[in-house]
């Protein structure tokens, strides 16, 4: 089949159930070594598939409408759930840990979206449906990982460290240094997801967009080069939201005297 002409084959609902059935290998796993993982797996499973044959039918309804508001409220949508997904995560928590996780996970993605919709991609209008929904739905998927590692290794180490955070304050510490191992070490474990898959790009892993660009029969030049924008607006997008998220976080921990709160922590 000439795959530059017809697309790549469909795949039928025979074929999609067998593929399903792969599944049953890490469930085989979780049962043989009880890693009490195979109800998680199932249900996650169902979801993923649900949730996949759900929005295929959506973004039809999407692309067709061709309206400013239908990209603008799958957005909106989308960004509540991951902001949602990214405060989850955590091990601890604390009051408006929701509104801030939107904070470090929507806004830095929308922000740098725009930008590369109107001055690098240069779509007209810059809110197309086609464009603007798959890309801002793999910067905040992309962007709830790295974000989610950093609240949580942050909170975390403050509330293991507190003891330090408190003797570093009655040494004459600011806020901000006594905080400042546990942001840098927050910081480093998040962006260090960034460089471990730059490093491996192109050389052992093809991003999901560069395939599914190489499927649909696009040339493998004008793939690379989406794909090469798609991961710096990822970096950018992620890194942002990660350190906004953490330094929401930090300064929330102190009151107005700049008295260190654990007990915000929950």
């Amino acid at each position: 089949m000439d795959i530059s002409q017809d697309g790549p084959p469909d795949i039928s609902l025979t074929a999609l159930s067998i593929g399903a059935m792969l599944v049953l290998i890490p469930i085989y796993f979780s049962q043989m070594f009880k890693l009490n993982l195979t109800s998680d797996m199932v249900i996650s499973t169902f979801r993923a598939t649900l949730q996949l044959l759900l929005l295929g039918s959506l973004l039809v309804a999407c692309f067709t409408a061709q309206k400013w508001w239908v990209p603008l409220l799958f957005s909106l949508f989308s960004g509540s759930i991951a902001a949602w997904e990214t405060s989850d995560r955590s091990n601890y928590t604390y009051q408006g840990i929701y509104f801030n996780a939107w904070k470090g996970v929507f806004v830095p993605c929308l922000l740098i979206l725009f930008f590369s919709m109107v001055f690098i991609i240069k779509i007209q209008p810059f809110w197309m449906p086609q464009y603007f929904i798959p890309l801002i739905g793999a910067m905040l998927g992309y962007s709830i990982n790295l974000t989610s590692i950093a609240l949580k290794v942050f909170v975390q180490s403050v509330h293991q460290n507190s003891k330090l955070i408190e003797d570093r304050l009655a040494r004459g510490a600011s806020k901000h240094e006594a905080m400042k191992p546990e942001i840098k070490h927050s910081l480093v474990t998040s962006f260090a997801t960034n460089l471990n898959e730059m490093r491996i790009l192109g050389l052992v892993w093809i991003p999901g967009m560069m395939v599914g660009q190489l499927l649909a029969g696009v040339s493998a030049t004008h793939a690379a080069r989406y794909q090469l924008i798609l991961i710096c607006m990822n970096c950018s997008a992620s890194s942002l939201g990660a350190f906004v998220v953490v330094d929401i976080t930090y300064k929330l921990l102190f009151d107005d005297e700049c008295r260190f709160c654990k007990w915000k922590l929950s």
